[in-house]
């Protein structure tokens, strides 16, 4: 009697590994997919989206400081400090000499 439920746990372990190997075999790639892909759309190392966010937090802080200055009541704010691209846009378009 101790025997049967012996093999009968033993065999269940045997089952349910093989379900996990097999549940794993098919997730696994599913998920590395779904890392692969949320990884490329973050694109660090892409030049031009490192240049927008730099850009943006620019803004952002450029935005705080005017806030700062309201609630201080401060004088007049400085010019917003700009990057080589966009002082390069404004003489192209010539909104600046």
């Amino acid at each position: 009697m101790v025997f049967l439920i012996i093999c009968a746990v033993v065999i269940a372990v045997a089952i349910l590994y093989g379900f996990i190997k097999a549940v794993n075999a098919v997730f696994n790639p599913l998920i590395k997919w779904t890392e692969r892909k949320r990884d490329r759309l973050q694109l660090k190392d892409n030049p031009y989206v490192q240049a927008h966010m730099e850009r943006r937090w620019n803004d952002k802080m450029y935005d705080e400081y005017l806030d700062w200055l309201d609630q201080t009541n401060g004088s007049l704010p400085i010019e917003k400090l700009k990057s080589k691209e966009e002082i390069e846009f404004e003489r192209e378009v010539g909104l600046k000499k």
